[in-house]
């Protein structure tokens, strides 16, 4: 119990480092952290109860393992966005401190003590579990965390039950089988649920780093690389089920002239703004992303050349619809899977070439292949 506690210390130091490295996108790890601390300062003054007045030994022990029990899952809501409902839990967790207090002070009884801090311990582990299915991606850190609170959840359980079945649980100093699987089991859990803590944090600083690779720093869109895997994976899928796929390919007219005017950061600003109006344009199950410079690409899956004509010009109108200063007009070339290629190379140079055509016309119109 001992080695159990120090290392349940460390490892909250452990999430206390990682909260300090990690982005502020990826939350919980600080309450995860407290938590950790909590139970294990809960579990020190426990483990040296005939040393402490029970006062200190008993209540304020078991309040402090209650809290960060508490605290742990609180962690997992931040973790996973949900909001905390802070109120009704601290007040539950007043109430069963009041009636621990009770039973240790004024009226001592370890049996009844043991109902009542199992009991909600239960049924916060067991929610706790809910939470982790309900929300969590599919994950190892996800199995491991549900496999841990559910085995916490039967480790109080069983030992609630004994209350009533076995009359040597009356004594904190029980040897029997159920209290040695008891204090083992809730050892072992406490540490892989930390460890569970940890793989998880770092399982969502990949997902990401992944995502900020996969995007343009100056608008958020994909980057050339995955907008051009994201592009073959659609076309593959549409080729597979006899879909029609679209492709835009657009320019900013005469940006260079706003950069050599206004300046490189009001350049940007242009390709920000204009990235955000023409994604509302689009569907969720479009991708748009950075072609490079001013050129951006739009992948239409299930998309006939009509429609994606009528699209481009609703993206043309939000680009003059637009309060920007500098503005810019926008010149869309269009093509369209299988009409005017079987390949992305295809369907790249078929836009490429109306876009062209859009420019040479006058530009601020759209072109189809």
């Amino acid at each position: 119990m001992m080695i159990a506690t120090v290392m349940s210390g460390l490892l909250a130091l452990v999430l206390a480092l990682l909260k300090r490295s990690y982005p502020p996108s990826i939350k919980g790890l600080e309450e995860w952290s407290l938590g950790l601390l909590l139970m294990c300062g809960g579990g020190l003054l426990g483990l040296l109860g005939r040393e402490q007045p029970p006062l200190i030994g008993v209540a304020l022990a078991n309040l402090l393992v209650n809290l960060g029990v508490y605290a742990a899952y609180v962690g997992t809501q931040r973790f996973l966005a949900q909001k905390p409902r802070l109120v009704p839990w601290l007040l539950l967790i007043a109430a069963v401190a009041a009636v621990s207090l009770w039973y240790t002070v004024v009226e001592p009884n370890y049996t009844m003590r043991l109902r009542i801090s199992n009991g909600y311990m239960a049924l916060q582990f067991l929610i706790h579990a809910v939470l982790v299915m309900r929300h969590a991606t599919s994950s190892f850190a996800r199995s491991l965390g549900i496999a841990t609170l559910i085995s916490l959840v039967g480790i109080q359980g069983m030992r609630f039950t004994a209350t009533f079945t076995s009359p040597s649980v009356a004594s904190p100093r029980d040897a029997s089988p159920e209290h040695l699987i008891y204090l083992t089991g809730m050892a072992v859990c406490v540490l892989l649920f930390a460890i569970g803590a940890v793989l998880g944090a770092s399982d969502r600083l990949r997902i990401e780093v992944e995502r900020l690779a996969a995007r343009d720093p100056v608008t958020r869109l994909l980057n050339r690389r995955y907008l051009d895997e994201s592009a073959r994976k659609e076309l593959e899928r549409c080729r597979r089920h006899g879909y029609p796929l679209s492709l835009l390919m657009m320019d900013l007219d005469h940006f260079k002239s706003v950069n050599d005017t206004h300046g490189h950061l009001a350049g940007d600003e242009v390709l920000a703004g204009f990235a955000h109006s023409t994604h509302q344009q689009l569907r969720m199950e479009d991708h748009l992303g950075r072609f490079g410079g001013e050129e951006f690409v739009a992948i239409l899956p299930e998309t006939i050349p009509e429609d994606a004509y009528r699209i481009a010009e609703r993206i043309r109108r939000s680009c003059l619809a637009r309060d920007d200063n500098p503005k810019c007009s926008v010149s869309i070339g269009v093509s369209s899977y299988p009409r005017h290629g079987e390949t992305l190379e295809d369907l790249l140079r078929q836009a490429d070439r109306a876009l062209y055509t859009a420019k040479s016309r006058g530009r601020n119109r759209v072109e189809l292949a």
